[in-house]
This record gives C-alpha cells, structure tokens and sequence, in this order.
C-alpha cells in the first residue's frame, strides 16, 4: 500500500508539473502575441481551437474563452470554404499537412455578428508540448482593398479626362534620359543649355531617349492618326 500510495503521489506530481509548464508556455505566448497586429489561432490535432490571441478576438468578436475547444468551421468560416477546410482538417488529423492552405491565400472570414471581411491567411504545421498543432495566421485586408479599389477608381478618372481634353496631351517616359543627365552632372555638368549648344547632337540623341506612353484622342485627332 505504501508503494502504491508513492506512485500515486507521484503520479500526480509529474502531472502538476507538466500542467504547469503547459500554462507557463501558454501565458509566454500570450504575452508574445498580445501586441502582434496579426491574428493568430492555433489549433490541436483534433481540429479544435488550442490559442485564440487578442487580436484575434479583436477581429471575430469571440473571446478565447467562447473558442477554446471548438471548431472554427461553424463560426468563422463562411459556408463556401466549409468543403475545402474540412478537408484540409482532415489530412492534417492523419498526420498530412494542411494543404489547401499551404501558401498565403485571400478569403473571407465570419464575425460573431454574421457580417463578412476579406482576410490574408497562412497556415504552418508545429509541435507545441509534444503536440502537433495548427498554426492560422490572418490579416484583415479591408484596408488594402479599398485602396486598392480607389487607385483603380482614381486611374480610371484619370484616364477619362486625359481622354476628353480638347487639347493635345502626351505622356512621356524620361526615365532613360534621367539616367544619362545623371551621369553628365557626375562629370560636372550643370549648365547644360551651354552643353546643348556646344553639342548638337545630344539634342537629337537625347530627344531618342523619350518615350511616348500614351496620347490622348486630340492628338490623334491632330495628326489624322486612329
């Protein structure tokens, strides 16, 4: 009785000890990721939610204490992705990586109040406490794609007025000439009205340096061109 009373004992040290190097390590990471502007969710072998960090919370609306031990598919994941992440979970539960989100991919993702965002996410495979787990890394892009969607709004206006002018417009790629009037001013070169004079033929060299990137409908229209 006193040999078993000793295993027991220890038993249940060994197991103390191990929970609390677990909760050790998980508080260093939740102090690690407390800041990261990222959402990082972390999953166990069996598909279920291990680490849900602030802003991760920030992102969905759920607390880590509402995601702890729950699958994500039914409460982040829009319906259209359900197929191809249940069977990303699935090969990662036998022992395969995760491969539908092998390489950093856009999707959208679920708040807890139902609306929709765009989000960047990547997916690694790890062992933590000697348990192979899932590691999500999202990035909400709204952001991006609104300024994205504007430049294109703003090209688009752009290319509209450059279009409707009544006058000739031209636009010029300089970019090689730049080069060579770099160099001229590396030999001392700034007055380079004198330097054109003294030497005609950079005029007509340097004029084969500009490139026409695009005229609007007057200038065609000028030269009968179109």
């Amino acid at each position: 009785d006193a040999v078993l009373q000793q295993l027991i004992i220890r038993d249940i040290t060994d197991r103390k000890q191990i929970e609390k190097i677990q909760q050790d390590n998980k508080n260093k990471l939740e102090a690690i990721t407390a800041n990261i502007s990222d959402a990082i969710i972390m999953l166990d072998n069996n598909g279920l939610v291990s680490f849900w960090n602030k802003q991760a919370e920030r992102l969905t609306g759920y607390t880590a204490a509402e995601m702890m031990g729950r699958k994500i598919i039914d409460l982040i994941i829009p319906e259209e992705f359900h197929s191809a992440h249940s069977m990303g979970i699935e090969r990662f539960k036998g022992g395969g990586t995760m491969q539908n989100y092998s390489k950093t991919m856009e999707v959208r993702a679920r708040r807890k109040d139902g609306t929709e965002f765009p989000v960047e996410i990547s997916v690694s495979s790890a062992e933590l406490d000697h348990q192979r787990i899932a590691i999500g890394v999202l990035r909400d892009i709204t952001d991006r794609l609104n300024m994205i969607a504007e430049l294109k709004r703003s090209g688009e206006r752009f290319r509209n007025i450059f279009q409707t002018m009544t006058i000739s417009i031209w636009e010029e790629d300089i970019t090689e000439l730049r080069n060579v009037l770099t160099v001229l001013k590396g030999r001392g070169i700034t007055d380079f009205e004198t330097y054109c004079n003294e030497h005609p033929e950079f005029v007509v060299d340097a004029a084969r340096l500009i490139k026409v990137v695009d005229i609007n409908q007057a200038t065609l229209d000028m030269f009968h061109a179109g």
